[in-house]
């Protein structure tokens, strides 16, 4: 079950469809497309039929959902990452068997915390809580010292409010870092133009000639 909102003017039939090109897929059967709509607290919308679905077959959930438009102004960023990841929380608790919830973070929400050149697989940060949330919610906090951007710092409030949060259900986060091309699997190549890749891009075409760093 795919979990999909509309988006530039797409349809959710069309964005599936999109991603299926991309990747060169053309047997779409085992997917069901489920279309979702957030209202201004980022509730979660959509038919009562569609829930059911969900709630009755659904055991393992993978929160992949991010604006990973990094200088977004911090309320809107918490709203977008956090809000929308701690409200699926709560919407897959009540499902019928819920096993596993699996987030998508990123692997640079500790980068600023330790210099040492390890970063365990742990949450560094004890400076955030739900008043945190409620601060940023209420406008009374809008800097993200000392948080690289406000991407970074909603990725990581969403990490320790789901654990806070989990109560009994096995929660897992993945910090993936940024993309790298494929030798063999899914396709050779890189995939969409993304982050680093137009620099990249830019390099190997000629485009740019040099990149100080």
């Amino acid at each position: 079950i795919l979990v999909l909102r509309p988006k530039h003017n797409l349809s959710i039939q069309e964005r599936l469809q999109n991603i299926l090109n991309e990747f060169s897929i053309e047997d779409n059967e085992r997917i069901i497309p489920i279309k979702v709509v957030y209202d201004d607290a980022r509730n979660i919308e959509m038919s009562k039929n569609n829930k059911i679905l969900i709630k009755e077959s659904v055991d393992i959930l993978i929160n992949a959902l991010a604006d990973v438009k990094f200088n977004r102004p911090l309320k809107k960023a918490v709203l977008n990452n956090t809000v929308t990841a701690l409200h699926w929380m709560k919407f897959f608790q009540e499902c019928h068997h819920p096993k596993k919830y699996i987030y998508v973070s990123s692997a640079f929400v500790n980068f600023h915390i330790t210099n040492d050149g390890i970063l365990e697989e742990r949450i560094y940060e004890k400076n955030m809580s739900n008043k945190t949330l409620s601060d940023i919610l209420e406008g009374k906090q809008t800097s993200m010292h000392p948080y690289h951007n406000s991407y970074l710092y909603s990725k990581q409030l969403a990490e320790i409010l789901l654990f806070r949060k989990r109560k009994s259900l096995s929660l897992s986060i993945f910090r993936p870092s940024v993309l790298s091309p494929a030798i063999k699997y899914p396709y050779c190549g890189w995939t969409s133009m993304q982050s680093l890749n137009y620099i990249f891009f830019g390099m190997a075409t000629g485009t740019i000639p040099c990149w100080c760093i």
